[in-house]
Protein backbone atom coordinates (compact mmCIF):
# COMPACT_ATOMS: atom_id res chain seq x y z
CA UNK A 1 0.00 0.00 0.00
CA UNK A 2 1.21 3.48 -0.79
CA UNK A 3 -0.81 5.70 1.53
CA UNK A 4 -0.42 9.19 1.45
CA UNK A 5 -3.45 10.55 4.23
CA UNK A 6 -4.91 9.09 7.25
CA UNK A 7 -8.29 10.29 8.77
CA UNK A 8 -8.57 9.87 12.07
CA UNK A 9 -11.49 9.68 14.79
CA UNK A 10 -11.00 11.29 18.00
CA UNK A 11 -12.92 9.95 20.83
CA UNK A 12 -11.98 6.06 21.37
CA UNK A 13 -9.48 6.30 18.56
CA UNK A 14 -6.90 8.95 19.70
CA UNK A 15 -8.29 9.56 23.21
CA UNK A 16 -8.49 6.87 25.42
CA UNK A 17 -11.94 7.45 27.77
CA UNK A 18 -10.82 4.66 30.49
CA UNK A 19 -7.28 6.76 31.54
CA UNK A 20 -8.70 9.94 30.46
CA UNK A 21 -5.55 10.78 28.26
CA UNK A 22 -4.70 10.76 24.41
CA UNK A 23 -2.71 7.65 23.96
CA UNK A 24 1.09 8.70 23.76
CA UNK A 25 2.03 6.32 21.79
CA UNK A 26 -0.54 6.54 19.39
CA UNK A 27 0.83 10.20 19.27
CA UNK A 28 3.93 9.02 18.71
CA UNK A 29 3.45 6.56 15.81
CA UNK A 30 1.25 9.67 14.32
CA UNK A 31 4.18 12.04 14.74
CA UNK A 32 6.55 9.52 13.11
CA UNK A 33 3.71 8.38 10.07
CA UNK A 34 4.13 12.22 9.25
CA UNK A 35 7.64 12.75 9.29
CA UNK A 36 7.63 10.18 6.58
CA UNK A 37 5.26 12.71 4.80
CA UNK A 38 1.68 11.20 5.15
CA UNK A 39 -0.67 14.03 5.60
CA UNK A 40 -2.85 13.66 8.90
CA UNK A 41 -6.94 14.85 9.44
CA UNK A 42 -8.80 14.74 12.00
CA UNK A 43 -12.45 13.17 11.05
CA UNK A 44 -14.95 13.73 13.55
CA UNK A 45 -18.54 14.09 14.80
CA UNK A 46 -17.42 17.04 16.58
CA UNK A 47 -16.99 20.39 15.28
CA UNK A 48 -14.25 22.16 14.97
CA UNK A 49 -14.39 24.17 18.06
CA UNK A 50 -15.09 21.08 20.17
CA UNK A 51 -11.79 19.68 18.68
CA UNK A 52 -9.82 21.88 20.10
CA UNK A 53 -11.28 22.56 22.96
CA UNK A 54 -10.88 19.23 24.26
CA UNK A 55 -6.76 19.55 23.18
CA UNK A 56 -6.14 17.82 20.25
CA UNK A 57 -4.20 20.48 18.59
CA UNK A 58 -1.93 20.91 22.18
CA UNK A 59 -0.29 17.71 20.98
CA UNK A 60 2.86 18.33 18.83
CA UNK A 61 1.01 17.07 15.81
CA UNK A 62 0.56 19.67 13.04
CA UNK A 63 -3.20 18.78 11.66
CA UNK A 64 -3.08 19.65 7.69
CA UNK A 65 -6.72 19.83 8.21
CA UNK A 66 -10.24 18.42 9.63
CA UNK A 67 -13.44 16.58 8.60
CA UNK A 68 -15.95 18.40 11.58
CA UNK A 69 -19.80 17.73 12.29
CA UNK A 70 -19.98 14.17 10.60
CA UNK A 71 -18.68 15.49 7.25
CA UNK A 72 -20.54 18.13 7.16
CA UNK A 73 -17.71 20.59 6.57
CA UNK A 74 -14.23 19.53 5.29
CA UNK A 75 -11.37 22.51 5.83
CA UNK A 76 -7.61 21.81 4.79
CA UNK A 77 -5.74 24.16 7.31
CA UNK A 78 -8.16 27.44 7.40
CA UNK A 79 -9.80 26.89 3.58
CA UNK A 80 -12.86 25.38 3.40
CA UNK A 81 -13.14 22.51 0.80
CA UNK A 82 -16.47 21.23 1.41
CA UNK A 83 -19.76 22.55 3.40
CA UNK A 84 -23.18 21.70 3.80
CA UNK A 85 -24.80 24.45 5.85
CA UNK A 86 -28.11 25.64 6.27
CA UNK A 87 -30.62 28.44 5.42
CA UNK A 88 -30.48 31.39 6.78
CA UNK A 89 -33.99 30.95 6.75
CA UNK A 90 -34.05 27.37 7.98
CA UNK A 91 -32.09 28.84 11.18
CA UNK A 92 -34.39 31.44 12.14
CA UNK A 93 -37.68 29.54 11.75
CA UNK A 94 -35.50 26.36 13.77
CA UNK A 95 -34.79 28.70 16.59
CA UNK A 96 -38.07 30.79 16.99
CA UNK A 97 -40.20 27.34 17.05
CA UNK A 98 -37.39 26.86 19.97
CA UNK A 99 -38.27 29.94 21.65
CA UNK A 100 -42.08 29.03 21.91
CA UNK A 101 -41.36 25.37 22.92
CA UNK A 102 -39.04 26.30 25.44
CA UNK A 103 -35.67 25.04 24.18
CA UNK A 104 -31.92 26.10 23.44
CA UNK A 105 -29.80 25.27 20.92
CA UNK A 106 -26.22 25.42 19.90
CA UNK A 107 -25.24 27.12 16.54
CA UNK A 108 -21.74 25.57 14.88
CA UNK A 109 -20.11 27.40 12.23
CA UNK A 110 -16.88 26.07 10.31
CA UNK A 111 -14.79 27.53 13.24
CA UNK A 112 -16.89 28.44 15.97
CA UNK A 113 -19.69 26.90 17.89
CA UNK A 114 -22.16 29.13 20.54
CA UNK A 115 -25.35 29.27 22.24
CA UNK A 116 -28.57 31.20 21.72
CA UNK A 117 -29.50 31.22 25.65
CA UNK A 118 -28.41 30.52 28.98
CA UNK A 119 -28.58 26.46 30.16
CA UNK A 120 -31.91 25.08 30.66
CA UNK A 121 -32.94 21.62 32.02
CA UNK A 122 -32.84 20.31 28.76
CA UNK A 123 -29.74 20.97 28.39
CA UNK A 124 -28.42 20.06 32.02
CA UNK A 125 -29.71 16.52 30.87
CA UNK A 126 -27.30 15.83 27.98
CA UNK A 127 -24.41 17.78 29.99
CA UNK A 128 -24.72 14.68 32.36
CA UNK A 129 -23.53 12.90 28.96
CA UNK A 130 -21.46 15.04 27.28
CA UNK A 131 -18.81 17.23 29.63
CA UNK A 132 -18.03 19.85 27.27
CA UNK A 133 -17.31 23.77 28.51
CA UNK A 134 -20.33 26.15 28.21
CA UNK A 135 -19.49 28.23 25.05
CA UNK A 136 -20.46 31.76 24.32
CA UNK A 137 -23.94 32.78 24.65
CA UNK A 138 -25.65 35.39 21.69
CA UNK A 139 -28.39 35.57 19.40
CA UNK A 140 -27.95 34.33 16.27
CA UNK A 141 -27.10 37.05 13.73
CA UNK A 142 -26.52 35.29 10.51
CA UNK A 143 -23.46 33.83 8.79
CA UNK A 144 -22.99 30.18 7.83
CA UNK A 145 -23.92 27.45 9.89
CA UNK A 146 -22.76 23.91 9.51
CA UNK A 147 -25.18 22.60 11.99
CA UNK A 148 -28.03 23.85 14.70
CA UNK A 149 -28.09 21.21 17.54
CA UNK A 150 -31.41 21.41 19.22
CA UNK A 151 -31.15 20.71 22.89
CA UNK A 152 -34.78 19.68 23.17
CA UNK A 153 -37.01 16.25 24.10
CA UNK A 154 -38.13 13.53 21.45
CA UNK A 155 -41.44 14.99 21.66
CA UNK A 156 -40.19 18.04 19.54
CA UNK A 157 -39.62 16.34 16.48
CA UNK A 158 -42.60 15.87 15.30
CA UNK A 159 -42.81 19.94 15.21
CA UNK A 160 -39.12 20.65 14.14
CA UNK A 161 -39.54 18.22 10.93
CA UNK A 162 -43.12 19.34 10.34
CA UNK A 163 -41.52 23.08 9.49
CA UNK A 164 -38.35 22.77 8.02
CA UNK A 165 -39.26 19.84 5.61
CA UNK A 166 -35.79 20.94 3.52
CA UNK A 167 -33.47 19.86 6.73
CA UNK A 168 -32.33 16.24 7.33
CA UNK A 169 -32.38 15.88 11.44
CA UNK A 170 -30.55 13.12 13.47
CA UNK A 171 -31.43 12.59 17.16
CA UNK A 172 -28.06 10.88 19.16
CA UNK A 173 -29.64 11.64 22.89
CA UNK A 174 -32.99 12.03 24.15
CA UNK A 175 -32.05 15.21 24.76
CA UNK A 176 -30.23 16.52 21.44
CA UNK A 177 -31.26 16.30 18.13
CA UNK A 178 -28.54 17.87 14.97
CA UNK A 179 -30.83 19.67 12.06
CA UNK A 180 -28.77 19.50 9.28
CA UNK A 181 -28.86 21.22 5.72
CA UNK A 182 -29.06 17.16 3.93
CA UNK A 183 -27.54 14.04 5.29
CA UNK A 184 -23.84 13.58 5.30
CA UNK A 185 -21.39 11.26 6.33
CA UNK A 186 -17.75 11.51 7.33
CA UNK A 187 -16.80 9.95 3.85
CA UNK A 188 -18.50 13.13 2.41
CA UNK A 189 -16.12 15.55 3.87
CA UNK A 190 -13.45 13.12 3.03
CA UNK A 191 -14.17 12.73 -0.46
CA UNK A 192 -14.17 16.35 -1.11
CA UNK A 193 -10.33 16.50 0.32
CA UNK A 194 -9.28 13.70 -1.15
CA UNK A 195 -10.63 15.26 -4.72
CA UNK A 196 -8.99 18.63 -4.15
CA UNK A 197 -5.61 17.03 -3.02
CA UNK A 198 -5.64 14.67 -5.87
CA UNK A 199 -5.23 11.93 -3.51
CA UNK A 200 -6.98 8.75 -5.02
CA UNK A 201 -8.98 6.37 -2.67
CA UNK A 202 -6.59 3.62 -2.52
CA UNK A 203 -4.19 5.96 -1.34
CA UNK A 204 -5.79 6.98 2.15
CA UNK A 205 -7.05 5.53 5.42
CA UNK A 206 -9.30 6.09 8.21
CA UNK A 207 -9.39 4.60 12.08
CA UNK A 208 -12.61 4.91 13.66
CA UNK A 209 -14.50 3.00 16.24
CA UNK A 210 -18.00 3.93 16.31
CA UNK A 211 -21.13 3.56 14.08
CA UNK A 212 -20.30 7.12 12.36
CA UNK A 213 -16.86 6.06 11.87
CA UNK A 214 -18.18 3.33 9.11
CA UNK A 215 -19.34 5.98 6.88
CA UNK A 216 -15.62 6.76 6.45
CA UNK A 217 -15.53 3.64 3.69
CA UNK A 218 -17.26 5.95 1.11
CA UNK A 219 -14.82 8.40 0.75
CA UNK A 220 -11.21 6.34 0.92
CA UNK A 221 -10.50 2.10 0.21
CA UNK A 222 -8.95 1.47 3.61
CA UNK A 223 -10.52 1.32 7.00
CA UNK A 224 -9.25 0.21 10.21
CA UNK A 225 -11.28 -0.39 13.10
CA UNK A 226 -9.86 -0.11 16.90
CA UNK A 227 -10.16 -3.42 19.14
CA UNK A 228 -12.46 -1.21 21.41
CA UNK A 229 -14.77 -0.24 18.74
CA UNK A 230 -18.17 -1.57 18.10
CA UNK A 231 -18.63 -5.16 16.69
CA UNK A 232 -20.32 -4.02 13.54
CA UNK A 233 -17.55 -1.72 13.04
CA UNK A 234 -14.94 -4.11 13.43
CA UNK A 235 -17.06 -5.91 10.89
CA UNK A 236 -16.99 -3.47 8.12
CA UNK A 237 -13.17 -3.26 8.57
CA UNK A 238 -10.45 -4.10 6.55
CA UNK A 239 -8.58 -4.83 9.44
CA UNK A 240 -9.09 -4.68 13.28
CA UNK A 241 -6.27 -3.30 14.90
CA UNK A 242 -5.48 -3.95 18.81
CA UNK A 243 -7.45 -1.82 21.32
CA UNK A 244 -6.40 1.82 21.74
CA UNK A 245 -4.61 0.88 25.42
CA UNK A 246 -2.51 -2.08 23.88
CA UNK A 247 -0.88 0.15 20.65
CA UNK A 248 -3.67 -0.19 18.67
CA UNK A 249 -3.04 2.96 16.49
CA UNK A 250 0.84 2.11 16.45
CA UNK A 251 -0.08 -1.75 14.91
CA UNK A 252 -2.44 -0.10 12.69
CA UNK A 253 -0.15 2.17 11.61
CA UNK A 254 2.58 -0.86 10.62
CA UNK A 255 0.02 -2.48 9.17
CA UNK A 256 -0.63 0.12 6.17
CA UNK A 257 3.43 0.43 6.39
CA UNK A 258 3.61 4.16 7.42
CA UNK A 259 6.16 3.39 9.80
Amino acid sequence: MSIKALFLDLDCTLYDWERRRYDPDGISALKEAQKKGVLLFLCSSRPYDSMKEFGVYSLGIHWNGFVGNSGGVACLGKKIIYEESLKSASVRKALRLGKKMGFMAQIHAPFSRYYTDEPNGYFEEYAKSFNEPFANVHPYRGGKVICLLAFAPEAADEALKEALPECSFFRFHPFALEINAKPHSKGTGIAAMLKYLGIAPEEAAGFGDDYADIGMKEGLAHFIAMGNGREEVKAEAEFVTKRIEEGGMRAGLEYLGVI
